[in-house]
């Protein structure tokens, strides 16, 4: 894994995501994880913003896990990523670009030059529009 796509969600989202979850929630690719998250099963309520160099890797593990699953997705329907993920999802296509923080500095960056898009895994479709719904078109 590398800096250049290890960044942090930013707090407005990870405080929607709490929201949803209400309360507590996984996340299986942590800040300096101290586990594989490839490696384990993952919890229902999970939170997964991957490394993209690694991100058909994490889609395919994340597929066979229990729902409930929010995913960070840049907005690319080209590409294998998001068509592993897209059967039977629900989409938030977010109406402003994502500013990741850098996992070094802290410091958010505001140049992201791709869209966006949240896909749900889960069966509380209702609850995922009232909650980001605010945020973005699902």
């Amino acid at each position: 894994m590398t800096t250049k796509d290890n960044w942090k969600t930013p707090p407005w989202l990870l405080t929607l995501i709490t929201e949803f979850y209400e309360g507590g929630w996984f996340d299986p690719c942590p800040d300096n994880p101290t586990f594989n998250g490839l490696a384990i099963k993952w919890p229902a309520k999970t939170y997964i913003n991957p490394p993209f160099s690694q991100y058909l890797k994490w889609a395919q593990h994340g597929f066979v896990q229990p729902l409930e699953q929010i995913w960070m997705c840049d907005h690319d329907h080209s590409t294998e990523r998001f068509k592993t993920l897209l059967p039977g999802a629900t989409l938030c296509l977010l109406f402003d670009r994502v500013a990741f923080i850098h996992p070094e500095t802290n410091k958010s960056i505001s140049s992201n030059p791709r869209c966006q898009t949240l896909i749900y895994r889960g069966n509380n479709v209702g609850r995922f529009k009232q909650v980001f719904g605010q945020k973005g078109l699902v």
